[in-house]
């Protein structure tokens, strides 16, 4: 059951991963079908399943990026498509929940779904001492209010706290600028160390 819906749901993202597949250059023009219209070959690459689901969680990171970034215009976006990914793989297992439902979830995901009380109050406090116990004190509250008229709540915690390979030496952080759009400029405190080689990346679309 648990490959049936991964090769579904992977069926369901690739929707938004199909632009990727562009031709080289090397393999000529795409050869018409039997109505004339010129057909799209696929590049070998993502005839791997592993590069197929990979883009495809990637072209959904995108566009969940750019709806919610949309929606909040001067706001910071932080999210992992691949967590979010995940947890709504884990509703296609089933919409009803049922004790199938709840076993390969469980052992899946290592959690199982909750009915709330209906009590905006008493749900909060349950979420949040959920996330507090998951984090183990590193956050004590996650959420501050109850969505309004709320049916289904998928809620993933996480905590980092990494060490930097490349240190940067705090005496050489100084106000710059940065560019908020083409028109909008702020000054904050940027990092700089003229000896460090490191590697970026720049995604025009984004």
């Amino acid at each position: 059951m648990q490959a049936l819906v991964l090769l579904l749901w992977t069926g369901a993202l690739l929707g938004h991963g199909s632009s990727q597949n562009v031709p080289s250059s090397s393999e000529g023009s795409p050869v018409p079908d039997s109505t004339g219209e010129p057909v799209e070959e696929e590049d070998p690459f993502f005839k791997v399943p592993v590069n197929k689901l990979a883009a495809a969680v990637s072209n959904f990171g995108y566009d969940l990026y750019r709806l919610r970034s949309s929606a909040s215009p001067t706001g910071n976006v932080l999210l992992s498509p691949l967590s979010v990914a995940t947890a709504l793989s884990a509703l296609s297992l089933e919409l009803r929940v049922k004790s199938s439902f709840v076993a390969p979830l469980e052992k899946s995901y290592g959690t199982r779904p909750r009915i709330l009380t209906g009590n905006p109050r008493v749900d909060l406090q349950e979420i949040n001492n959920w996330v507090q116990a998951q984090m183990k004190g590193k956050i004590a509250r996650s959420t501050r209010e109850m969505p309004s008229a709320l049916s289904i709540l998928l809620l993933g915690v996480a905590y980092f706290k990494g060490q930097w390979v490349t240190k940067f030496d705090s005496r050489k952080t100084t106000l710059q600028d940065f560019h908020l759009d083409e028109d909008r400029t702020v000054r904050v405190p940027m990092m700089s160390d003229p000896k460090a080689i490191l590697r970026y990346g720049l995604d025009s679309d984004l």
